[in-house]
């Protein structure tokens, strides 16, 4: 019995490093890496690392990097889902099941599953006589976190637990990876990564064996917004260095071209991506020479993403309280002012006022212009800046509607201007009466009206300024007032890429059109808005996030939009995309575009 037990020992430590070296178990590693402890964590985890030749180091940045990177966990927006699965021959099969959750200020943690399973193989005695049949499995649990240090540094760690099966025999043992990932730019990323940094020891007898560590770095290059190149550098224990290269190319949003190579295989692989789904395929053309001349290797995965933005709710979450806090600022400011200011007693709490509201216009906790002037107004009117004071105050006033709920900034801006003395109000209304002439000459006929009435504001008698004010109104009352009219319209009705577009009509007509501007700003707030509630589109492009550049695009797109130029909108709407695949605008515009092409009839 004793010697059937050894036997089916040594018979499974054979099929192990044969599994190693004809099936390609670790594509991309050497030959002489087959069979070794723990070899099968060395494999390709999902069909897109595996199309890019294993050169995903500085890429990992889905639910996978708990395999490759765990500090490329820190990248991931929402909850991630990545199943792939490999079928080899003579009965083995390689499966990974991997979650990840992000939170916005602990990071993103992950679990993950790798199995290698083999079944059915003849058991034989010293003596070659039938014994029965045996498997042999390797199971591995990964539970990682990865989270950011500062805005261009990561790190991640990894805790793991192995179990190798070999017939009736066991053994487990548990270890630890790191890794850390580096942006330089938009354009670069750097990683690094030790596994079995604390090596996990498998004994299945007498003797145990420890996992090799294996140290990788790796670069990440996008040269253009649809383009990504990586390398990797790797050196396992005991093993020369190998090198691996990859690249991935997308000609359009939906569809992912892959392909690399390494020191025994090329491969290549493509991704379809279909809204929060994503189906992906690798496949590993084995050099003979380095492994045993075994048939190709190919993976087989799907990809999900659902659940919110972490960002955008965490986004949402601090907005709503600056704003909150915003609404209490100003009633404490508005409740100062009625007293003409606080006396020289309490300049601690004017203090306080004024710190609070500059912290939270700061954080734009005043959403509204008019709500923002009239703030400003009485910080300066508490700092005892008069002349400052009543030109903010007459700024919100401008933006009021005149009713009710403006009597009391119209006094409170009656109040500012009883502190100016005669020199300063005669400073403020040369000042404002040079304003209102320069403007009207260029044809910026709303300052004209707004500095015309910061003017009546002081006198309300002036003559120039009044005769400005009406000559002023009387150009208003054209064409772009009839635009801005129906773009306010189109807004309420939810119909906000119109108007942006009607707006941006009238803003031709008048290039200073501050009303133009301000509801162009209201109607991609609203967008803004959709955008934090919608939970329907997930990450289609490999690139660096960048908000500030998917917004210039984004505007270069509504202008060519709105000049009629749709063949130019539809380029800067896509490579607004491209830097934020977050940009629900973007996307939205950029649907629309390609319906207005496809059926121009029909617009």
């Amino acid at each position: 019995m004793k010697t059937l037990k050894n036997t089916i020992i040594m018979a499974a430590i054979v099929l192990g490093g044969f599994l190693g070296n004809s099936f390609g178990l670790g594509i991309g590693q050497q030959k002489e890496d087959g069979g070794t402890p723990g070899m099968f964590l060395n494999y390709a985890a999902s069909p897109r690392s595996l199309g890019m030749g294993r050169a995903y180091t500085a890429i990992a940045d889905d639910a996978g990097a708990t395999y490759w990177n765990p500090s490329g966990l820190s990248r991931i927006l929402r909850a991630d889902l990545l199943i792939s699965y490999s079928s080899l021959e003579e009965n083995t099969n390689f499966s990974f099941l991997s979650y990840a959750q992000p939170f916005y200020r602990q990071g993103t943690f992950a679990l993950s599953m790798v199995s290698l399973r083999s079944s059915n193989y003849e058991k034989r005695t010293e003596t070659m006589e039938k014994a029965g049949t045996a498997g042999l499995s390797e199971t591995a649990f990964l539970l990682s976190h990865g989270m950011n240090l500062n805005r261009w540094c990561s790190i991640g760690t990894t805790l793991k637990a192995v179990r190798q099966d070999i017939d009736t025999y066991s053994s487990n043992g548990y270890g630890l990876d790191f890794g850390s990932m580096f942006r330089v730019g938009q354009r670069w990323q750097f990683g690094a990564m030790a596994r079995n940094l604390v090596a996990p020891q498998l004994k299945l007898k007498s003797s145990s064996e420890s996992l090799s560590r294996n140290y990788s770095v790796g670069a990440k290059w996008i040269p253009k917004q649809r383009l990504t190149l990586s390398t990797d550098l790797n050196k396992a224990e005991n093993s020369a260095p190998k090198i691996n290269f990859g690249m991935e190319w997308r000609p359009v949003p939906l569809l992912s071209l892959r392909t690399g190579f390494n020191s025994s295989a090329i491969t290549m692989g493509l991704g379809i991506q279909m809204g929060d789904w994503g189906f992906d395929y690798g496949l590993g053309l084995i050099n003979s020479e380095a492994g045993s001349g075994s048939n190709n290797s190919q993976f087989f995965g799907l990809h999900l993403n659902f659940g919110p933005n972490v960002l955008l709710v965490e986004e949402a979450r601090l907005s709503k309280i600056w704003r909150e806090r915003g609404q209490i600022a100003l009633l404490n400011l508005r409740r100062a002012m009625q007293e003409n200011g606080l006396n020289n007693k309490s300049s601690f709490k004017n203090d306080f006022l004024i710190n609070e509201a500059n912290e939270v216009i700061q954080h734009l906790g005043f959403p509204k212009p008019k709500e923002l002037y009239e703030a400003q107004g009485y910080a300066y009117f508490l700092e005892k800046k008069y002349d400052r004071s009543a030109q903010c105050l007459s700024d919100a006033l401008t933006l009021g509607r005149g009713g009710i709920a403006d009597l009391e900034l119209r006094a409170n801006h009656q109040k500012a201007i009883a502190k100016l003395n005669t020199e300063s109000r005669l400073a403020i209304i040369k000042e404002q009466l040079k304003i209102a002439n320069g403007t009207f000459e260029i044809g910026k006929f709303k300052d004209t009206i707004n500095a015309c009435q910061r003017i009546l504001a002081i006198d309300p008698v002036h003559m120039e300024a009044t005769q400005l004010l009406q000559t002023a109104q009387e150009q208003l009352n054209s064409p772009v007032l009839k635009i801005i009219k129906s773009a306010e319209m189109k807004i309420e009705m939810g119909q906000h890429l119109d108007a942006i577009k009607d707006l941006y009509k009238a803003q031709k007509l008048d290039p200073e059109n501050k009303e133009a501007s301000i509801l162009i700003q209201l109607a991609l707030n609203s967008l803004d808005k959709i955008q934090a509630n919608a939970n329907q589109e997930r990450v289609v492009q490999e690139v660096t996030l960048n908000q500030t550049q998917s917004r210039a695009l984004y505007m270069k797109g509504l202008v060519y939009y709105s000049k009629g130029n749709l063949q130019e909108a539809v380029v800067f709407f896509q490579d607004s995309i491209k830097n934020n695949p977050l940009n629900i605008q973007a996307r939205n515009a950029y649907g629309q575009v390609l319906r207005e092409i496809n059926n121009p009839d029909a617009y």
